[in-house]
């Protein structure tokens, strides 16, 4: 053997090595043409990693399709906005802690930061308390719960981000965690537990990323995308109905709202930009998400209203 044999990894012939470093082990595959990387070439993707040359074949059919400038620029720009919403949501988790209540058991607790700002049919309906349709978003049951939706948020607020630009990162984020706090506000129970979280705006921006890949299906890179984007779906969605205590509703919410708008946004028109379009959409949405929460509302007010006279 050799000097430079001795300092050679040995690797079995039954073990899967890199494609592109043949002596470097690895167990992970891209999620796209499937051969197998390792860490140095394993490139984030929504869901999975791809490898250096999926990812560029992927920016030429952009640039083939006719994508514009500044979308193929956000390929490969930084994500500042979603780095900045998960440090609202540590934010958020940190005034949880320093009120002493990281998970509220009750509304009725009070003089909590979770008390104030989580999402309860009652306070919401009985009180008229719509602000906690917003900021439940930013409380956390635990530091696993915020762990799960901080890491959910930098893979696909980062896609979000770079395909879409910042603006539309942050309008996506308030306005699909609002319609998935919409939809369990109108579905749940008045006696329910109430709802805190991030998940239905993180489900709300992995709905734009499906809506993404559907739009591309008959592309090879958007099938790879759209058969990770249904994975990731069915995986959750089991989770979401199989695990006591998920609001399934803020998860059903969230990815319809937000495949709805991701499907939307490209939509191609004559007569209007694409900004126009876009806050069209975004706005139409809210209203319907405003109409929603007044039909429930009035729906719990009849209920009192009843036994009162009872």
């Amino acid at each position: 053997m050799t000097g430079s044999d001795a300092l050679t990894p040995q690797v079995s012939p039954f073990t899967e090595t890199c494609y592109r470093h043949p002596n470097v082990p690895t167990g992970v595959h891209c999620t796209r043409c499937e051969r197998p990387i390792c860490p140095d070439c394993m490139i984030t993707a929504p869901v999975g990693h791809q490898c250096p040359e999926c990812v560029s074949e992927a920016q030429r059919a952009f640039k083939a399709s006719g994508a514009g400038p500044q979308e193929i620029r956000s390929m490969s720009s930084g994500t500042p906005i979603t780095i900045g919403l998960i440090v609202l949501l540590v934010a958020g988790y940190a005034l949880q802690v320093a009120t002493g209540s990281p998970v509220s058991a009750g509304f009725q607790a009070g003089g909590t930061i979770t008390d104030a700002g989580f999402a309860h049919p009652l306070l919401i309906g009985v009180q008229g308390e719509y602000y906690r349709l917003i900021t439940a978003i930013f409380l956390h049951a635990g530091v696993l719960h915020l762990a799960m939706n901080a890491y959910g948020l930098y893979l696909f607020g980062g896609f979000v981000e770079r395909t879409y630009g910042r603006v539309q990162l942050v309008a996506l984020f308030f306005v699909t965690g609002f319609l998935a706090s919409v939809t369990s506000y109108a579905l749940s129970s008045v006696d329910s537990g109430g709802s805190l979280g991030a998940s239905g705006a993180v489900f709300g921006l992995g709905g734009v990323f499906i809506a993404y890949a559907y739009r591309r299906r008959n592309t090879q890179y958007g099938r790879a995308m759209f058969r990770s984007a249904m994975t990731w779906l069915l995986i959750n969605a089991v989770f979401s109905f199989s695990v006591e205590g998920i609001d399934w509703r803020a998860h059903a919410g969230g990815v319809a709202a937000g495949f709805i708008a991701g499907y939307l946004l490209e939509v191609e028109s004559e007569k209007y930009s694409r900004r126009t379009v876009a806050i069209g959409v975004l706005t139409g949405m809210v209203v319907v998400g405003v109409a929603t929460t007044l039909w429930k509302t009035n729906q719990i007010q009849q209920v009192f209203a009843s036994l009162a006279l009872n």
